[in-house]
């Protein structure tokens, strides 16, 4: 399992060549994924600086009508050094080895990709670089064939890799549908979609193990919006969540051994 606590996006400066006054590119760094950034046109350019030069393994992003995507990376002397391109049928291109051009190159059918099947809203990605990068600045290229393009949240940083959970655990939904019945019963419904949740339980870890756990929760807290990709190896099987602790982190003590749980709950 892996987790991204410390999203770097979220201290970055964001522009874009066509954003909406009503969505600005800002709204990428708010905590509410449905809160979007949009464009006035089918296509747009966003733009992200960080103050000093930042390390890279992963990228999220979610809520998006996107066609096709280019990820420019760049680093400190403004150099691509790596792209990525997601193209409308779900693959992924890695292009590779900018600035080195005995070395430059592309995988076709890159990892870390995977769309809703039936809707164009993507869910939340987990798409990780071939290799840590030092990245200044990131170039996006948006497109869609829809009347505006949008995206609802993106993050970036260091991986945080956990153990896998116990093959046990809670699949459940948290659903805030509104529902009325009459003493006659009558059923009336406001539909709200179904908020996935889930309870992971780490089992067989080492006290020193444990501690690097719980001191990262004690830096965040419950309510902390984390992205998080259980399954890294298959999508397939379970999709990326954008999600918030739910409930705090307790270890339980077994002998020589620790486990502890991972309460989180879809966030939007």
């Amino acid at each position: 399992m892996n987790v991204l606590t410390d999203n770097k996006i979220l201290d970055a400066t964001i522009t874009s060549i066509n954003g909406s006054e009503n969505f600005p590119a800002t709204n990428l760094q708010n905590v509410f994924l449905h809160q979007r950034y949009q464009s006035t046109t089918v296509d747009d350019t966003v733009t992200i600086v960080f103050d000093t030069s930042i390390d890279i393994d992963v990228f999220f992003f979610g809520y998006t009508n996107m066609s096709t995507m280019t990820v420019d990376f760049y680093d400190a002397s403004n150099v691509k050094i790596e792209s990525y391109q997601i193209l409308a049928d779900g693959s992924v291109i890695h292009y590779y080895g900018y600035g080195l051009a005995e070395s430059y190159g592309y995988d076709d059918q890159f990892y870390g990709y995977y769309i809703r099947n039936g809707n164009q809203v993507y869910d939340p990605v987990a798409w990780y670089l071939s290799q840590t990068l030092s990245v200044k600045k990131i170039v996006i290229t948006l497109e869609t064939e829809s009347t505006n393009v949008f995206m609802g949240g993106i993050a970036c940083g260091v991986i945080e890799n956990f153990s896998l959970p116990l093959s046990t655990w809670i699949d459940d939904f948290d659903d805030k549908s509104l529902v009325s019945e009459s003493e006659a019963g009558q059923v009336l419904q406001q539909y709200l979609p179904p908020f996935r949740k889930y309870k992971f339980n780490f089992p067989v870890n080492s006290r020193a193990d444990v501690i690097e756990v719980m001191n990262k929760y004690r830096a965040i807290g419950v309510g902390y919006h984390l992205w998080v990709d259980p399954f890294e190896d298959n999508h397939d099987f379970m999709v990326p969540i954008y999600c918030t602790l739910t409930a705090p982190i307790k270890s339980k003590k077994d002998g020589t051994n620790y486990s502890y749980d991972l309460n989180i709950r879809e966030a939007r």
